[in-house]
């Protein structure tokens, strides 16, 4: 269970068990997308320190830059010789697969881990 308070920002990540989110106060936008989509999201290697995270970061570079990355096979952030999911294919199986919700104080969101 992951309690939380407006404006807190978690980066785009998975987990690895059924979690629970509660708001608190304030607001939260969610987005979900089906364990289908992991490869074009880009996640770091199960034995990084970063694991379990995503390289494609819609807040820092903004959702147009994630977009534009997608579609040009953007793999800054990957290990050197290591390739992922890109180009208009990637960038639509993550824009099709993304849900969004907006959580207002008191709402709850169950999202399975797979």
């Amino acid at each position: 269970v992951w309690a939380c308070r407006g404006g807190v920002y978690s980066p785009l990540h998975y987990d690895a068990q059924d979690s629970h989110l509660l708001q608190a106060t304030g607001s939260k936008r969610v987005v979900l997308w089906p364990s289908t989509t992991l490869e074009a999201l880009r996640p770091y290697d199960a034995a990084s320190p970063l694991a379990r995270r995503l390289r494609v970061d819609i807040r820092m570079d903004g959702a147009a830059a994630a977009e534009a990355a997608l579609r040009r096979g953007d793999e800054r952030g990957l290990p050197a010789g290591e390739t992922g999911p890109s180009g208009d294919g990637a960038y639509e199986q993550v824009a099709r697969g993304a849900v969004e919700a907006i959580l207002e104080p008191g709402d709850a969101l169950f999202f399975p881990a797979d």
